[in-house]
């Protein structure tokens, strides 16, 4: 039920990056650097704070909406409330990742947000999920999930503030195919 939850608030930021891709595209194209840096910031506030708004309604309803979705079953309802407890903190970064990889893809870049989430799900989520789960049972595994949204946030930023996304990767087109000629002449009638 937890993880539902969350993925209503990825559907939010996967929308929103759609949007943030064509805008950068669109205005990369026709190069307007002093917009895309404005759509860009923008975009990087809007989000943070959307998915903060988000995560913390998640967080004022997770109570009543185990109860009403899992009735009768204290163990999963109380389970689902601690893994939401911590798991909400890192939201607001996962949007933050979302807004900036969408910077990149607009821009024609993929390395980065490949990157960014090979370090966040296999480079942070499983190792720190599994160390922490460890030692602390499950609350380590919901810690190292959220942890990982928080600093691969930070290694987006860094791919952020090195400004790479404002160069776009695909140029204006040449043609290089020379056009065979066609067998068929077009009658005139």
């Amino acid at each position: 039920m937890g993880d539902k939850l969350i993925n209503i608030i990825f559907i939010v930021v996967d929308g929103l990056g759609t949007g943030i891709i064509t805008l950068i595209g669109q205005n990369l194209g026709a190069n307007l650097i002093n917009r895309v840096e404005e759509i860009a910031r923008k975009s990087l506030w809007v989000v943070f704070l959307i998915t903060l708004l988000e995560a913390a309604l998640v967080l004022f309803l997770r109570i009543p909406l185990f109860k009403l979705f899992i009735p009768g079953r204290p163990d999963i309802i109380a389970e689902g409330i601690h893994f939401l407890t911590i798991f909400t903190l890192g939201i607001p970064f996962f949007g933050l990742i979302g807004a900036i990889m969408a910077l990149f893809r607009g821009s024609g870049h993929n390395v980065q947000p490949m990157i960014v989430d090979m370090v966040r799900l296999w480079g942070l989520r499983i190792p720190l999920a599994y160390f922490l789960g460890n030692q602390f049972g499950s609350t380590g595994i919901w810690w190292g999930m959220a942890l990982s949204n928080i600093i691969a946030a930070l290694v987006a930023l860094f791919f952020y503030f090195q400004g790479g996304w404002k160069k776009q990767v695909i140029h204006e087109y040449k043609e290089t195919i020379q056009p065979t000629p066609s067998p068929f002449t077009p009658e005139e009638g």
